[in-house]
C-alpha cells in the first residue's frame, strides 16, 4: 500500500530510568494493515531516491542543496531487526500496544541556516513575540502544493524579490510560509510568526547567500527588534528512512514516541514560527520544543545525542510529555 510519507520529527531521550525490554518489544506484532503492502512506489519517489548522495549546486560551486523532492512517497513495514537499537526507546515499566518499524527509503534534510527571535517587552505571557526561520530550499511552493493550496484562512501574494515572483502564503493567525531567489539563483524558504509582510520582505532583502560555504549573512539595520539566534552552515546530507513507532496507553489515553535519524534537528528553527503555539524547554539538560496546536494532540520535540529524533505526542501537558521524555531510555 503506498502512504504519503509524514516527516517524523524527533525529540532527544535521555537514557534515565532502567533500559526497556527490546527483546520484548520485538515479539510485538506490527499492524496488520502496514505489515501487507501493495503497490509499487510512483515513478517520482523512484526518481528521488535514484538521487541519494547527490547535491545540488546552484552555479559553480559544489554540491550542498537537497534534491527537490515532491510531496508523495512510499513506505513499508519491516522487520524490527532492521531497525538500529539506538531507535528503540521506551518507557521503563510500560509495555507499548503496538509498535510499527517502517522505511520510507532514502532522504535529503536541509539544515536551517538562520533563526531569529523578538523577544516580548513585558514578563507576562510568551517570552517572544515573533519569529523566523530560514533554510535553503529546493522544494518549491508549487511542488508541494500545487496552485490552489491555502491553509490558516489567509491569503497568497506575489511580490517581486531579486527580479522574480515570490510566494507569500500569508495566514490569518500571523505565520508566513515564503518561497523565493536570493540575489545568488538559490532557492530559498522561511517560515515567519508576528511579523508583518513588510518587516519579512525587509529582512529578506537583508539576506545575502554564500553558495560556496552554505552560509547566510544578515544586515544587522533589517532585524530592528530581531535576534539572530542560529547562524549555521547548511549543507544537505542524506539520511536513512528508517522510523519507529511505540504505541502506549497510559491513563486512558494513547500516547506515541515515535524516533528517526536526524542529528541537523534544532528545536530553536521548528520554535520561531509557532511562538503562538509552541515553548522551548529543557529535557535532562537538553533543548526541547513543545508543540500545542490547540487540537486533541500536542507534541515534544528533540533529538539525542546519538542523533535519534524523537517525538513525543498525545493527549499530554508539556510538564507530562518532559517527564516522560526523561524517563525514555
Amino acid at each position: 500500500m503506498a502512504v504519503v510519507v509524514l516527516s517524523v520529527l524527533g525529540v532527544s531521550a535521555c537514557t534515565n530510568g532502567p533500559a526497556i525490554d527490546t527483546a520484548s518489544l520485538d515479539q510485538i506484532a506490527l499492524d496488520p494493515g502496514l505489515a501487507q503492502d501493495h503497490g509499487e512506489p510512483m515513478p517520482e519517489v523512484l526518481a528521488y531516491w535514484a538521487l541519494e548522495g547527490t547535491l545540488e549546486s546552484v552555479g559553480d560551486e559544489d554540491g550542498w542543496l537537497c534534491p527537490t523532492r515532491g510531496n508523495v512517497g512510499f513506505s513499508v513495514a519491516i522487520e524490527p531487526s532492521e531497525i538500529p537499537d539506538s531507535f528503540k526507546l521506551g518507557l521503563p515499566d510500560q509495555q507499548p500496544r503496538l509498535v510499527l518499524n517502517r522505511d520510507s527509503g532514502p532522504r535529503c534534510v536541509q539544515p536551517h541556516l538562520l533563526v531569529m527571535l523578538a523577544s516580548a517587552d513585558t514578563d507576562v505571557g510568551s517570552e517572544y513575540v515573533a519569529g523566523m526561520t530560514v533554510w535553503p530550499q529546493t522544494t518549491r511552493f508549487d511542488d508541494v502544493c500545487g496552485a490552489g493550496c491555502g491553509w490558516g484562512g489567509g491569503t497568497v501574494e506575489a511580490p517581486t524579490i531579486n527580479g522574480q515572483p515570490s510566494r507569500f502564503q500569508l495566514g490569518s493567525d500571523g505565520h508566513t510560509d515564503v518561497w523565493w531567489f536570493d540575489a545568488s539563483g538559490t532557492p530559498m524558504y522561511a517560515e515567519t510568526y508576528g511579523l508583518p509582510q513588510d518587516r519579512v520582505l525587509g529582512v529578506i532583502n537583508a539576506i545575502t547567500i554564500d553558495p560556496s560555504m552554505g552560509r547566510a549573512t544578515v544586515d544587522a539595520e533589517a532585524l530592528g527588534d530581531l535576534e539572530v539566534v542560529s547562524n549555521r552552515t547548511s549543507v544537505g546530507s542524506w539520511k536513512s528512512g528508517l522510523w519507529r513507532s511505540a504505541i502506549y496507553d497510559i491513563d486512558g489515553s494513547e500516547i506515541n514516541v515515535d524516533t528517526s535519524h536526524d542529528p541537523t534537528f534544532d528545536p530553536r528553527a521548528r520554535f520561531a514560527p509557532y511562538i503562538w503555539t509552541a515553548a522551548l524547554v529543557d529535557v535532562d539538560g537538553a533543548p526541547a520544543v513543545w508543540a500545542n496546536n490547540g487540537a486533541e494532540y500536542a507534541g515534544l520535540k528533540f533529538t539525542t545525542g546519538d542523533g535519534i529524533h524523537v517525538f513525543i505526542f498525545g493527549k499530554l501537558t508539556a510538564q507530562q510529555a518532559v517527564a516522560l521524555a526523561e524517563e525514555l531510555g
